[in-house]
């Protein structure tokens, strides 16, 4: 009994097969991930942001609101370029041993090197324990840990400079509460004079019951 084989299959599947097998185990630069685990503290923890080995915590809601921002900040511009302050990305992604298919082009656009980005950093977040799972691919062991404390220590920064910004902002409300409080207060002293300057009387209420 013969079997034939299409030229279709062969075409649309077979031939891909073999192309990605030879390219995966033959061209693919060897890639390596750096996983780091951390968590958002409250404000009154000495920092914001904590590596765990793996603890069982509860994140409040102002927690999970800055882990939220933390994702966001990680797969953001901004932070690509506060990163790139601090390591050359260029160096670490475009070198000449990676393949080309994996190497990050010479001069991306802010799309390209976005896009590129998020190829190479990963996050998870648990919302019933608050923590974080960072996952950093590169081509070399210690460029993949390098690039993944850069981002762990400027999401914390990031963390410490809103934490720093909440408590400014209610130091402001309370400042204008003390200070609504006082033009209240000093209204009812100027209110109290007036009464003593008109009637002669030293206490508004004992003046009151004299009357009766």
């Amino acid at each position: 009994m013969k079997f034939k084989v299409s030229k279709s299959f062969l075409i649309l599947v077979v031939l891909p097969t073999l192309l990605a097998f030879a390219y995966y185990f033959f061209i693919a630069s060897p890639q390596y991930t750096t996983n780091s685990r951390f968590a958002v503290r409250n404000n009154q923890q000495p920092t914001a942001i904590d590596t765990l080995a793996g603890l069982g915590l509860k994140g409040s809601s102002s927690t999970t609101s800055d882990a939220y921002i933390i994702n966001s900040y990680i797969y953001s511009l901004d932070g690509i370029r506060d990163v790139a302050k601090e390591v050359n990305i260029n160096a670490i992604f475009g070198g000449n041993s990676i393949d080309l298919l994996s190497r990050l082009e010479e001069k991306p656009s802010q799309e390209d090197l976005l896009k590129y980005w998020k190829r190479r950093v990963k996050t998870g977040y648990d919302a019933n324990t608050g923590i974080i799972d960072l996952d950093v691919s590169a081509f070399n062991a210690n460029d993949s840990l390098v690039l993944s404390n850069a981002l762990i220590k400027n999401s914390e920064n990031l963390v410490n400079s809103l934490s720093i910004r909440a408590q400014k902002d209610s130091l402001k409300l309370a400042e204008a509460d003390v200070n609504r409080a006082e033009i209240k207060l000093a209204t009812i002293k100027d209110k109290i004079r007036l009464f003593r300057t008109q009637n002669l009387a030293i206490d508004p209420a004992k003046s009151a019951e004299g009357q009766l």
